[in-house]
């Protein structure tokens, strides 16, 4: 299993979640993305609409691609899959 949370999360405080599950989950595996990678980081890219009308959920903290930051997990959820069933 492999939890994956942003280091910038206020929302869900990765003490509380995501460093307590990894803890606690036997073979659970802890990646946590840096920087102001916070919780709706990884929600769908918005629109230039969505971004005026929800941006505690479309803006982004400064030097947050949210397109790269999806990228970058799903490649982990790749790798992972391609590991757990071989």
């Amino acid at each position: 299993m492999e939890i994956v949370a942003g280091e910038g999360d206020t929302n869900v405080p990765i003490a509380s979640s995501a460093k307590y599950f990894a803890a606690n989950m036997p073979g659970a595996k802890l990646v946590i993305l840096p920087g102001n990678i916070a919780h709706y980081v990884f929600l769908d890219t918005c629109t230039d609409r969505g971004r005026q009308a929800r941006p505690d959920l479309c803006v982004d903290g400064p030097g947050v691609d949210r397109d790269a930051v999806h990228a970058k997990v799903a490649g982990l959820a790749a790798d992972f899959f391609a590991a757990a069933l071989k």
